[in-house]
């Protein structure tokens, strides 16, 4: 088995470093909600706005695929990990958190349309990147159902956020 040279397994470091591209997409995400909240709907001059827009555009086909292949690679380990390296990485709290934060930025961002002039493309990647982080998280949510999901501690709007994802439209 695959060990990096602190003895971290390969699974442990692929974390780190999926954890670390979510967490930096919503900071990125984030950026822009906060800015166009403080200085309203004339926030940002275009220059600007196209900094933060190409911030976003440029990470979010990795935050995609961290998102997805985290919660595919979680979702295996339930029957297939019989050494326990995911469970010891307390993996499923730490995707799941990391998951509803991207998405709670990215829920927020697609609120402020009309306030804030994102270009197109813009738009269209943080569509899709909220259906991955959605769909990674369900598939998280339907696969530990009833398997530990009741173990991982959330803030209160997370849950909710989580029972949101559940319940049938």
């Amino acid at each position: 088995a695959f060990q990096a040279p602190d003895g971290r397994s390969f699974f442990a470091v692929y974390l780190q470093s999926a954890l670390e591209v979510l967490r930096e997409f919503t900071i990125r995400v984030q950026c822009i909600v906060a800015a166009s909240r403080r200085k309203g709907a004339k926030a940002f001059d275009l220059a600007q706005l196209q900094v933060l827009e190409i911030d976003v555009v440029q990470l979010a086909p990795l935050m995609r695929m961290a998102a997805s292949g985290l919660s595919g690679w979680i979702c295996l380990s339930r029957d297939l990990d019989s050494m326990g390296k995911v469970q010891r990485e307390d993996a499923l709290s730490k995707v799941i958190y990391e998951l509803c934060g991207g998405l709670q930025a990215l829920q927020r961002l697609i609120s402020l349309r009309g306030l804030v002039d994102l270009s197109p493309d813009t738009v269209r990647w943080v569509q899709s990147s909220h259906e991955e982080a959605q769909h990674s998280l369900f598939q998280l949510l339907i696969t530990f159902e009833r398997c530990g999901l009741q173990q991982v501690v959330l803030p209160p709007q997370y849950k909710r956020m989580l029972e949101d994802i559940m319940s049938p439209n």
